[in-house]
């Protein structure tokens, strides 16, 4: 999966979708796009919703290549289409539903990792002394 390339919208939606919009405080004026938040947030949603579509192409072709009964392994994304396409789930996922899935758990790993690298760093700068 093109991990890179899924990271940089959705921290970049992340980014865009908690920041303070000045024309939050003048309701009247809520149609303009001063600081342009509302561009910028629909186009990089327009750029992962691609590049996730292309995502989930790729994966559909390599079942499809490789056969549905194939002994491959699976990974998440194989698992919720496998859902998605399932008629007789009892709940039913949409393309949209798997691709906020892939979305949160994307954010959920960046998240975690910067707070990885944060405890290391502030473990070894208390440390550098017994070193």
């Amino acid at each position: 999966m093109e991990g890179n390339g899924v990271l940089t919208p959705v921290k970049e939606m992340n980014s865009l979708g908690t920041k303070f919009d000045l024309l939050d405080l003048l309701w009247i004026c809520k149609n303009l796009d001063l600081q342009s938040f509302k561009k910028r947030l629909k186009d990089a949603r327009d750029r992962y919703d691609i590049l996730m579509e292309k995502i989930i192409l790729e994966h559909k072709e390599a079942r499809n290549k490789n056969g549905a009964g194939a002994d491959t392994v699976k990974d998440v994304l194989d698992i919720l289409i496998d859902i998605s396409e399932d008629e007789n789930a009892e709940m039913k996922l949409t393309r949209e539903n798997v691709k906020a899935f892939v979305m949160v758990m994307t954010l959920r790993y960046a998240c975690v990792h910067k707070l990885l690298q944060y405890c290391i760093y502030t473990c070894t700068r208390r440390h550098t002394s017994l070193f």
